[in-house]
């Protein structure tokens, strides 16, 4: 008995839209992943991509390739890259990578920068890992985050994301220690004897507190 195969998820349709992070480049990822995943031979792959374009795009094809329903996989990428992919895309994603800077949490910052090295291996924009590392912790908002970072040694992304998402925990226990004092403490003043007001905090529960502990807030 042959073993179930995974149901795999589908291309999105292709729209021609265009991002530094996600355009035709990404597109083409998914197409030829998924084909190979479904153990389609490569000689079919261009045709299948015309279930996958939407109708503009389709259109475009078949004034590209003629009565070809199949052409040649190298031939149909670079014929999609050279259409829906600016010449300019290099360099703007050159300076999209020299400007990432921390603008709030630092979840947020390593997803960007995952997107990022998505969109440069995709690209095929070779960075070296040395300076991927530099620019991470160039970009880090926080002084004191820079310099646990940079004591940490890390030699490549990956280490970094490990490190960072350390630091990213020790706040948020820091945080919800301080946030439980209070409701710790005894409700009468040490010096007068007067009763003073407590405030009562409620536990974040469900969306709330995902949201709360993705952006580093307090869980009360």
């Amino acid at each position: 008995v042959s073993a179930a195969r995974p149901k795999l998820k589908k291309p999105l349709t292709f729209h021609g839209e265009y991002k530094e992070t996600y355009n035709a480049h990404n597109w083409l990822h998914q197409l030829y992943r998924y084909l190979h995943q479904c153990r389609v031979d490569e000689e079919d792959f261009s045709g299948y991509a015309h279930t996958y374009m939407a109708e503009t795009e389709l259109a475009w094809m078949d004034a590209e390739f003629g009565d070809v329903d199949t052409p040649p996989w190298d031939a149909f990428y670079s014929a999609v890259i050279r259409r829906f992919v600016p010449p300019d895309h290099d360099d703007r994603l050159h300076k999209k990578f020299d400007r990432m800077r921390q603008r709030d949490t630092l979840l947020h910052y390593m997803e960007e920068w995952q997107v990022l090295v998505s969109a440069l291996t995709f690209s095929k924009i070779k960075v070296s890992e040395a300076r991927k590392v530099s620019k991470f912790i160039e970009g880090l908002r926080d002084q004191d985050d820079r310099f646990k970072v940079i004591s940490s040694h890390p030699e490549t992304l990956s280490e970094v994301f490990e490190i960072t998402h350390a630091i990213r925990r020790a706040k948020i226990q820091a945080l919800e220690m301080r946030t439980d004092r209070p409701s710790r403490a005894n409700p009468r003043t040490k010096r007068s004897g007067e009763r003073t007001s407590s405030k009562r905090y409620n536990k974040l529960e469900g969306a709330a507190k995902k949201k709360a502990w993705d952006q580093g807030l307090c869980l009360n």
